[in-house]
């Protein structure tokens, strides 16, 4: 892609033999704390919590989180309520894409200190899972993502220290977890389809279906006078 291209034709390391740019400056990088030992832990992971935290709250109080949730639950009653539905989805798009981008400022500035190409193994469709998972809530994101995580890193050296168990063991996991919520969800809309308070659906016979007539209200006045009426008519014949 692009970023390749600018890596190895532009910015390229010509002291190393792997496709990865020179170091970036002392300045701009982010040490991780010692706390943790020798994970790159740092300040990137305060930053991540802190805007699913933000990104919470602009879904719950903002205009432009309404919006995104409207056009996200039904985009047809969006629009029949004044939304421009091609605005949102471009917005929503732009700001998920800064969003995940954001995933490489932890490796490129508080790990290796420079941009490789291919650092990322996998970790858009990782995302895409925590998401699914989250069902979609900001702050739901934060305990699948930590989830996620202790599986993908808690079974990378499965193959160094077992013999019969691999490191795909975290992927059935992950699929497994996917399974089990999109059944869930898929058993719940089966359950209110089949309701008999859900909207009944058209006749597909090309006959439309009317409602039966009400019965008539014995208390109705105008109703006594008819009644009145015939009973008359028929004592006098």
């Amino acid at each position: 892609g692009v970023g390749s291209y600018v890596v190895i034709y532009g910015f390229r390391d010509v002291h190393s033999q792997n496709p990865e740019t020179v170091p970036i400056v002392a300045a701009a990088q982010w040490l991780p704390w010692h706390i943790f030992g020798d994970a790159p832990v740092g300040w990137p992971l305060v930053l991540a919590v802190g805007l699913a935290v933000f990104m919470a709250w602009v879904f719950e109080y903002t205009v432009i989180g309404y919006q995104w949730k409207a056009v996200g639950q039904n985009e047809h009653a969006a629009e029949m309520a004044g939304i421009s539905t091609r605005r949102v989805r471009l917005l929503a798009m732009a700001c998920a894409g800064a969003l995940a981008g954001l995933v490489g400022v932890q490796e490129v500035l508080g790990n290796a200190h420079r941009y490789k190409v291919d650092f990322s193994p996998g970790y858009g469709f990782i995302g895409i899972a925590v998401a699914l998972l989250a069902r979609g809530n900001p702050l739901g994101v934060i305990a699948t993502a930590f989830l996620f995580g202790a599986l993908h890193k808690g079974t990378a050296d499965l193959d160094f220290e077992t013999k019969n168990i691999s490191r795909d063991l975290s992927l059935i996991i992950q699929a497994l977890i996917i399974l089990a919520v999109a059944a869930r969800v898929g058993w719940k809309r089966k359950t209110v389809d089949s309701s008999p308070w859900s909207e009944q659906k058209p006749r597909t016979d090309g006959q439309e279906v009317q409602d039966a007539p009400a019965a008539p209200d014995a208390a109705t006045p105008g109703l006594k006078v008819e009644n009145s009426r015939t009973e008359a008519e028929a004592t006098h014949v």
